[in-house]
């Protein structure tokens, strides 16, 4: 509502906090609690049930998005930090959508085996699913925590080594009342690089354990009883948080997303068509520290004056 508001929706860091944004509300929707079916009656609606409730195929492909797009979230931003002369010519609205399309596709084909499940004697049943039942959780470990993990860790390190080169090459460059667009927009950069790292710490933190647990019950040979089981729901649960920890997360560290989420609620916005998260403008991140100093002056707060 605040990126639609501010109709700040074709920078690309906006775009992909939006996306999450979405794929983490859907994944919500898809874990609310509903009562499975013990038997179904042999019609086109419940091989419908069969095939997408029952076997969780719509909670899996949202799930399976949210998780890449934060994972090219974080690629983008270590491409901003890393290679900044380059970045938009690499990475824009278009190149951002493809690559968003590209991800929903793609959960969307990885598990069509999840589809496969039929109405067998009043009963919803998945025979290719019962056939790799102990290879499967470990394909599906591997994708959803094993490679986005390797790619996080990677584009993290990256981006918080440049920007601690960054900072050693302007410490004593700060020019003016506010100082210099490259300080101002190295601060924005930081400030966004330290809540992206917030947001994959808590992916790392929400869904490691749950993988970790499923990788030991497979090699262990114990995946059968584990999965379903009281344990294996808890942790399951426990992963969800991931999806609502990051608007906490937004609101905490970022001053312009609370400012955003006020403009929600009125009439006439002044910041309409000014990106939220992205900070690649350095003319945007300067008005907007200084729109934020001017503020908080008019607040009453005449420390800064």
């Amino acid at each position: 509502m605040a990126l639609i508001k501010r109709k700040a929706y074709t920078h690309s860091t906006d775009i992909f906090i939006g996306c999450l944004a979405l794929a983490d509300f859907l994944t919500s929707v898809m874990v609310i609690p509903v009562p499975l079916l013990v038997r179904v009656p042999d019609t086109t609606l419940a091989v419908v049930y069969c095939k997408t409730i029952h076997s969780a195929y719509l909670y899996s492909v949202c799930l399976h998005a949210s998780v890449y797009t934060l994972t090219g979230m974080s690629v983008e931003r270590c491409l901003a930090v890393v290679y900044p002369l380059r970045f938009k010519e690499w990475v824009n609205r278009r190149t951002v959508l493809i690559y968003l399309a590209c991800v929903w596709i793609g959960a969307a084909t990885v598990f069509t085996f999840a589809m496969t499940t039929k109405v067998i004697n009043n009963r919803c049943l998945n025979l290719t699913l019962n056939r790799y039942r102990m290879t499967l959780p470990l394909f599906l470990a591997a994708l959803r925590f094993g490679v986005p993990s390797l790619v996080m860790i990677v584009t993290q390190t990256m981006t918080m080594l440049t920007l601690r080169r960054h900072s050693r090459q302007l410490q004593g460059t700060v020019t003016g009342k506010h100082g210099s667009a490259s300080n101002i927009h190295s601060n924005a950069q930081k400030t966004v690089a330290k809540m992206t790292s917030l947001i994959v710490l808590m992916y790392f933190l929400s869904l490691g354990p749950p993988q970790v647990l499923v990788l030991i019950a497979s090699f262990s040979g114990t995946i059968g009883s584990f999965v379903g089981s009281p344990l294996y729901d808890t942790i399951k649960q426990i992963g969800l948080v991931n999806g609502c920890s990051n608007p906490l997360i937004y609101a905490a560290r970022y001053q312009r997303f609370r400012l955003a989420i006020r403009d929600i609620f009125r009439p006439n916005v002044s910041h309409r068509g000014a990106p939220l998260f992205d900070t690649n403008d350095v003319s945007h991140s300067a008005k907007q520290t200084s729109h934020t100093e001017i503020t908080t002056v008019k607040r009453g707060n005449i420390s800064n004056v």
